[in-house]
């Protein structure tokens, strides 16, 4: 966009334009523009200011094709004057309509008067050209980020960004803040950032804040005051991911929040380049807002909300595959059915609310003790279920004996008794047609069966009889 320097008048200043006085001669004006390898100089009076521009069609048709001698003709006499000029950062689009709409091939940029650049439609054209390749290169770089955070586990989308978004825009900071769909008074909201000088307060505050409540559009935004003042630098933009919002108790529509992806100290190139750091943005924006979508939608379906379990769907899925394992290599399994013992009378007692910190705390448990390759899912209500895949029975008894030690200690109520479990324990028969379904109705008769035998114990299913399991007892009476 900027044309070479006057080497006649200002060598050392890389911002000027090649400019001609209106005074000089129509030769002089035609040696500058061979020399600068431009078509058009800008005409300025003795004070510098713009008053005209001179082509090299001007030339040709106006001096020349007259027959006219070129010593003796003045600039003055063919110049455009009444220029149309436009000001310092303008965009290659809007410069396009500026001389589109007056039927122009070349637009000084001006700034106080004084020409600081100059903008042809050559210029416009290689910009069109250098930005449509540009865009290509930054769609092939989206398409494979979309290719890595295509995922259904939440933290495996998080770590991908944490290790792409700097390679994908250059940023050195970016924070992330996803609102929580939860409509309820406990909002969960997550926040995850890298070098972020914010405090959590600051970017939960953003979200409802009005920079983002307006324009939807991704792009560049001015910088925070927050994020100056605790050293932020450089260009900060957030893509909007518009997931949830905040409702009133009446569940009507209240004051928005929004979900976004903030980035700052980033290279100076994205703005000389905004149209296309836009467009990556936007796609990014789409990418991630559709798999964020995807992985709480996920969540819901497979992850229990209050004991971070799976889910009874998630279970029977499990169930279905490790079945099917177990017929191709021969391997046995087993699972185990478990529950709170007498945990109306939790609910009834101490209320609702301490009855959800028991199982919170069993779930905290489970998930302290199992095998990492062992899978537990709340069945429904108190009870829960655990698929022990290539797993015996002996084998089994030694995880679960692990598990009661812990809950020994997990399970209480502040100021109140120890809480008891009991447990049902089947393994796979090995034969095809004893389905996974049938193996955890097996354990789930065993445990009514530690019920009946007076709970706070483990029933073996061995096939055709149940087997009472004797250890570990969890204190019954002990108080916290």
């Amino acid at each position: 966009m900027k044309r070479r320097t006057d080497m006649l008048s200002n060598p050392e200043d890389d911002r000027a334009v090649l400019t001609v006085r209106d005074s000089d001669t129509i030769s002089r004006a035609a040696g500058l523009m061979r020399r600068g390898q431009v078509g058009s100089l800008v005409a300025v009076d003795l004070d510098d200011r713009v008053v005209g521009i001179v082509t090299e069609r001007d030339i040709i048709f106006d001096c020349i094709a007259q027959g006219k001698d070129p010593c003796d003709v003045r600039v003055a006499d063919i110049m455009t004057g009444n220029v149309v000029s436009v000001r310092p950062g303008i965009s290659f689009n809007d410069a396009d309509a500026v001389m589109s709409e007056h039927g122009i091939r070349h637009l000084p940029v001006v700034e106080d008067g004084k020409a600081v650049e100059m903008i042809s439609t050559r210029d416009v054209m290689a910009a069109r050209l250098g930005t449509v390749q540009a865009m290509k290169d930054a769609a092939e770089q989206i398409a494979l980020l979309s290719k890595n955070v295509r995922k259904l586990d939440m933290q495996e989308i998080l770590d991908r960004l944490e290790s792409e978004l700097p390679s994908v825009f250059g940023a050195r900071r970016w924070a992330l803040y996803l609102a929580s769909e939860d409509r309820g008074s406990e909002r969960q909201s997550l926040i995850q950032r890298t070098n972020c000088p914010c405090s959590p307060a600051a970017l939960v505050q953003r979200a409802g804040g009005p920079a983002l409540a307006g324009d939807k559009s991704p792009g560049p935004m001015e910088l925070p005051d927050d994020c100056r003042r605790l050293g932020a630098s450089g260009c900060c933009a957030a893509a909007l991911l518009v997931l949830a919002e905040r409702r009133n108790n009446s569940g009507s529509d209240s004051q928005g929040e929004s979900s976004y992806l903030c980035m700052c100290g980033l290279p100076k190139s994205s703005e000389a380049s905004s149209e296309v750091f836009k467009y990556k943005l936007g796609l990014v924006a789409d990418i991630l807002t559709v798999n964020f979508a995807n992985a709480r939608l996920y969540r819901a379906a497979y992850r229990d909300p209050l004991t971070g379990l799976r889910t009874r769907r998630a279970m029977e899925e499990a169930l279905g595959d490790e079945y099917s394992r177990g017929l191709r290599y021969g391997r046995a399994f087993c699972v185990a059915m478990l529950d709170v013992d007498n945990f109306k009378n939790v609910n009834d007692t101490y209320g609702h609310a301490v009855g959800d910190d028991v199982l919170r705390r069993l779930g905290s448990g489970l998930l302290g003790c199992m095998r990492a390759h062992d899978l537990t899912a709340r069945y429904g209500g108190d009870e829960v279920a655990i698929l022990m895949p290539e797993t015996n029975i002996d084998e089994a008894l030694v995880v679960m004996e692990r598990l009661y030690d812990r809950l020994k200690r997990e399970l209480r109520i502040p100021a109140g008794p120890a809480v008891t479990v009991s447990c049902g324990l089947a393994q796979w028969s090995g034969q095809a047609e004893q389905t996974a379904a049938a193996v955890a109705c097996r354990a789930d008769e065993a445990l009514y069966e530690a019920k009946r035998a007076g709970r706070n114990c483990i029933m073996v299913d061995n096939g055709d009889s149940c087997a009472r399991h004797e250890f570990c007892r969890l204190a019954v009476g002990e108080t916290a």
